[in-house]
């Protein structure tokens, strides 16, 4: 009994080990390769998508199909539609932001045209853009 114990501990551990490693390249990669810059929300609208689908696959008029099934399930979320000043060639770009998760997706939900929003702009590929 010990023994299946300190193998289930070791197991808890590097499962652990592992997430943390995961955690801190995501964020390594985002310090960088991002900067935070202030965008103009254009609009917010919601957008569906079926569970197993990219986000990209996510679209308005999917919500009245997913409204219309009868089984299957089906992500609802929040795109924002944001205008920025890109820090990798300084010009205006327009991109949409799908959070998920977390306090992004939070806040999406409450954004309205004209308000100021903090995002995620990449730092070499101008038309990159991410919730914060």
């Amino acid at each position: 009994m010990k023994a299946f114990l300190a193998g289930r501990r070791i197991a808890f551990f590097a499962t652990f080990l592992v997430a943390m490693g995961l955690w801190a390249y995501s964020a390594l990669k985002h310090a960088l390769n991002f900067s935070e810059v202030e965008a103009v929300v254009e609009r917010v609208e919601e957008v569906c998508r079926p569970v197993g689908e990219p986000v990209e696959a996510a679209n308005a008029a999917r919500c009245a199909e997913a409204s219309a099934a009868a089984r299957g399930r089906w992500w609802r979320e929040q795109a924002v539609h944001v205008r920025y000043v890109s820090p990798a060639d300084g010009e205006t770009h327009v991109g949409v932001v799908v959070p998920q998760g977390g306090q992004a997706a939070v806040e999406a939900v409450r954004l309205r045209a004209g308000e100021r929003w903090k995002v995620l702009a990449h730092d070499r590929e101008p038309l990159v853009v991410r919730a914060r």
